[in-house]
């Protein structure tokens, strides 16, 4: 593409991954380090970060930190997994699907079937009727919106103390 509009590419990969094999051009920034004060000297201010890892979910956790400390970022949706096909590079099992679930790649299992052992009789079947519903006696009571806290707020506390354990947690590994 064009130069001009690149993204700055973080790996929040550990750096033996990074090592396995990367997006071109991507800097490599531990998870655990995204807020250390030194990492965070490398980061453009200027510039649109993109950041990935495994699958996504860490990556949005760093792209979290990073947003909450006034950073233009975003997250790599299902990370490396979502960029390359090599399980080599991926350092991780990529995901098949949930347990006894058919996946893409697989037909579902048949299940087997029992023959009859006698001729089933034919009894005559009724069509279900459909009954109206009843109409309503009264009007229902209005229910009081709860007071309080918006679900906005709420995401923004989580997100807020999300970065205080990051922080708190590289501190007292500085010691």
């Amino acid at each position: 593409g064009d130069d001009s509009n690149d993204p700055f590419i973080v790996s929040v990969r550990s750096a033996e991954h990074y090592g396995l094999g990367h997006v071109p051009g991507a800097y490599n920034i531990p998870w655990r380090g995204i807020a250390d004060a030194a990492n965070l000297a490398n980061l453009p201010t200027d510039q649109q970060i993109v950041v990935y890892c495994y699958t996504g979910h860490t990556g949005q956790v760093a792209a979290t930190v990073l947003a909450l400390l006034g950073y233009d970022v975003t997250n790599l949706k299902f990370g490396m997994m979502g960029w390359t096909d090599d399980d080599e590079v991926l350092a991780t099992a990529r995901y098949a699907g949930a347990a006894g679930y058919a996946t893409e790649a697989e037909e579902p299992a048949e299940e087997p079937t029992e023959e009859p052992t006698e001729e089933p009789t034919e009894e005559p079947t009724e069509e279900p009727t459909e009954e109206p519903m009843p109409e309503p006696t009264e009007e229902p009571e209005p229910v009081d919106e709860p007071a309080g806290i918006s679900t906005t707020t709420i995401i923004i506390i989580a997100a807020a103390a999300v970065v205080i354990i990051i922080v708190l947690v590289a501190a007292t590994r500085k010691k």
